[in-house]
Formats: C-alpha cells, structure tokens, sequence
C-alpha cells in the first residue's frame, strides 16, 4: 500500500506542466510542418504562375532595373542588362531596350571631333616640330 506524501503531492504538478509542455512543443512542430507544408505549396504555386506568365513579366523587370541603372548613372550595368532585352520577342520591350541603349552610345559626332583633333595634332607637329 502505497501513502501518498507532501512531496508526491508537489510532483504531480510539475508532471502535468511537463505533460502540457510536451503537449505544446507536439502542437508547435505540427503547426510548423504544416506552415512549412504550406510555404512549399506556396512556393510552387509561384512558380508556375511565374512559368505561365512566361518571360514578359521577367523582362519587364529587367528593363525597370535598367532603368534604374540609368538613373543612378551605372552606365556598364545598364549595358549589361539591356543587351539581352533587345533581343527580346515582345517588340514593346525589345524597342524599349534599344531605347535605353542608344542613351548611353557613343555619340558618332563626339567622334569624329576627337579623330579631327588628333589628326590636326599630328599636322601640327609635323609641320612645326619635325
């Protein structure tokens, strides 16, 4: 025959808030697979509706960070992102890129104004040094 003590008496509680504990750290891994479950189901529905909608939203926000580029005055990285766009098969995003592109070429008159002074350069030299 077993008696029941004072101190049988403080164990009993602290077992029931360990049972509830577990019970609780049980309920949070479940909640958490499923938000994983969930993120995952998320994450592929994403997925295919960016594979649906193909490459024209992907393109359009190559452009708008191009365009960005251009704005803050990296000119190699406008470059380097709009090459590809011209190229593209949506003419509105192909014509937009080579838009872009022709902003940050080499102006042919800026050019043939330094072929000018270099060659007047060397006429100078010729003529007066040599």
């Amino acid at each position: 025959m077993t008696t029941r003590t004072e101190d049988d008496a403080l164990v009993k509680p602290e077992d029931d808030a360990d049972a509830e504990r577990s019970s609780a750290t049980a309920r949070l891994e479940g909640a958490q697979l499923e938000g994983a479950q969930l993120e995952g189901a998320q994450l592929e529905s994403a997925q295919l509706e960016g594979a649906q909608l193909g490459g024209a939203q992907l393109e359009g926000a190559q452009l708008e960070d191009a365009e960005r580029a251009f704005d803050a005055g990296d000119f190699a990285r406008l470059r380097e992102l709009v090459e590809p766009l011209t190229k593209s098969p949506d003419p509105a995003v192909a014509e937009r890129a080579k838009a872009l592109r022709a902003r940050v070429a080499v102006d042919p008159l800026q050019v043939a104004v330094l072929v000018g002074c270099a060659l007047f350069f060397l006429w100078v030299v010729a003529k007066y040094v040599l």
